[in-house]
């Protein structure tokens, strides 16, 4: 697992918080994964299972599942929680991804 400050030095990374017994979860986790590999090639995507990151979760705030981050070097641009509608998220991925990869 990245450690906080590892993920912080990204340019931009994408975190999925997630449990297991989280039907939400599981069904939207391919769909994130989908968009990120289509349109997003070049975005770190950590997926995280939250029982076991839970200090993690804690140091930034995520205090439900499924959780989506969207972080420009460590710094928040985009948080959800919840259903997550894949249009709403790509439009918010979109315009960071081309500052940091186009």
């Amino acid at each position: 697992m990245q450690s906080l400050k590892a993920i912080q030095e990204e340019p931009l990374a994408l975190l999925y918080f997630w449990q297991s017994q989280c039907g939400v979860c599981q069904a939207l986790e391919p769909k994130v994964a989908d968009l990120v590999s289509q349109h997003f090639n070049q975005l770190p995507f950590f997926r995280l299972k939250a029982d076991e990151h839970k200090a993690f979760m804690g140091q930034l705030r995520m205090l439900s599942v499924p959780g989506i981050l969207l972080l420009a070097q460590g710094k928040e641009l985009y948080r959800a929680n919840g259903l997550v509608h894949l249009k709403q998220l790509e439009s918010k991925i979109a315009p960071a991804y081309a500052a940091f990869y186009n």
